[in-house]
């Protein structure tokens, strides 16, 4: 079976993880705002409205591959779960054949040999299905993993690497301001 309570709690701090980056973008959003009907239409609220804007794309793309990860471990519980009811189902199935093989051996005792050897034959199909299920669901399991991998691996100071990591993270190298922004911003401030 797998652990429940582990899983649960993973999925919950993905969601957790993706609302606060809603969040984020929101409050944001309502700081640029307030910020925008204090500025006219300077230079220096050009410059920052870009960069927010890049920012903001920047944080999107991180809360759309944490909500990915929450998905796919939603869609690893679905699985597990199914496939320990699978198992389970199949177990109890095989048993209730093996035993009225053994009832019918021993009802007919002249038959018992040809039951055992069909008894080994059902015995065999449950060890069979039993090593395919375990398979599938460790398949399972590594694919989410992988699929998430990326996204636990980037930071949000990791610069990206276009289709090496997936636009990932926030790359404070796109979204920096130049020295020339910066002094804009700053003269405009003061004055």
């Amino acid at each position: 079976m797998p652990d429940d309570v582990a899983l649960n709690r993973a999925h919950a701090q993905w969601l957790e993880a993706a609302k606060q980056l809603d969040k984020f973008d929101k409050d944001l959003i309502d700081k640029v705002s307030a910020l925008n009907k204090t500025w006219s239409q300077s230079e220096a609220q050009e410059v920052f409205t870009r960069w927010i804007s890049k920012f903001a794309e920047e944080v999107d793309e991180c809360k759309a591959a944490v909500v990915t990860g929450a998905d796919s471990i939603t869609s690893l519980i679905g699985t597990l779960n199914l496939e320990a009811r699978l198992a389970w189902v199949s177990a109890v199935g095989n048993l209730l054949v093996l035993a009225a093989m053994e009832v019918l051996g021993w009802s007919f005792p002249p038959s018992r040999p040809v039951w055992r050897v069909l008894m080994e034959i059902v015995g065999a199909i449950l060890s069979i299905n039993t090593d395919n299920r375990i398979a599938y669901a460790t398949a399972a399991v590594k694919t989410v993993l992988l699929a998430i991998k990326s996204v636990m691996e980037v930071t949000f100071v990791t610069k990206k690497e276009q289709g090496k990591l997936g636009g990932n993270g926030i790359d404070f190298e796109e979204v920096a301001l130049s020295d020339e922004q910066i002094d804009v911003l700053v003269r405009d401030a003061i004055s």
